[in-house]
């Protein structure tokens, strides 16, 4: 496993250090990203119950606790043993599984109908490596929704070089282009801005505004033929 992602960098050297156990994080990151999980659901043309829904890079299972929710069959995978102990506790429901995209045992997985990549991406250096991944894992006509920070975002006060281990941080054009190069459908591809603190207090609070190509978070939710 990356030292990078080792129990420290969820517990002193990163944004979830703030939380002060598995249970908040999972909470507050829930509600961060309802937003998008609305965003996905609409774009999704499927009822997501019994469906499978895999968390690539799932952290702290805040987005897949929400697909939970709605019935899916849940599957998060992330490098950090800490972190997978901890997802596994705060969701029992789901399963959870060590590893990586580009080298988890696919007959193990099975195929999936929706793939999340969310904020997870960016931490990878080959960036290409791991969409191949992620499209494969994907059954047909299953969908990949990815998020990740703007290379090329205007909104002052956001930046996506405050975290070191941001190492693959691309603008929202190139994010479309590698999209189109693997012939998947593009069903959102733009970048919106989350309104700030609300959203903390509850999910239902949580507003984004579409900005084309300036915000400082990508979605991409692309479907497969």
């Amino acid at each position: 496993m990356p030292a990078d992602f080792n129990k420290d960098y969820f517990t002193k050297d990163s944004i979830y250090a703030k939380f002060k156990d598995a249970a908040e994080a999972t909470q507050q990151i829930s509600r961060w990203y309802y937003s998008f999980y609305r965003k996905i659901r609409r774009a999704v043309k499927f009822d997501i119950e019994g469906r499978n829904v895999l968390d690539v890079g799932c952290g702290y299972p805040g987005m897949l606790s929400l697909f939970h929710a709605d019935g899916a069959s849940c599957i998060g995978l992330d490098v950090s043993e800490f972190v997978i102990k901890c997802a596994g506790a705060v969701l029992p429901g789901a399963q959870f599984c060590i590893g990586d995209a580009q080298h988890v045992d696919k007959q193990l997985l099975g195929t999936q109908d929706l793939v999340l990549c969310l904020e997870v991406i960016e931490h990878v250096p080959g960036v290409d490596a791991m969409l191949d991944a992620c499209i494969d894992l994907l059954a047909p006509g299953g969908y990949l929704a990815l998020t990740t920070p703007n290379r090329e975002m205007k909104i002052p006060g956001y930046g996506w070089d405050s975290d070191p281990t941001h190492i693959s941080v691309m603008a929202m054009s190139d994010w479309r282009r590698k999209i189109e190069e693997r012939k998947l459908q593009q069903v959102i591809s733009t970048t919106f801005l989350t309104i700030p603190f609300i959203w903390r207090y509850n999910k239902h609070l949580n507003f984004t505004i579409s900005l084309r190509d300036m915000g400082p978070t990508c979605l991409i939710v692309a479907r497969k033929a």
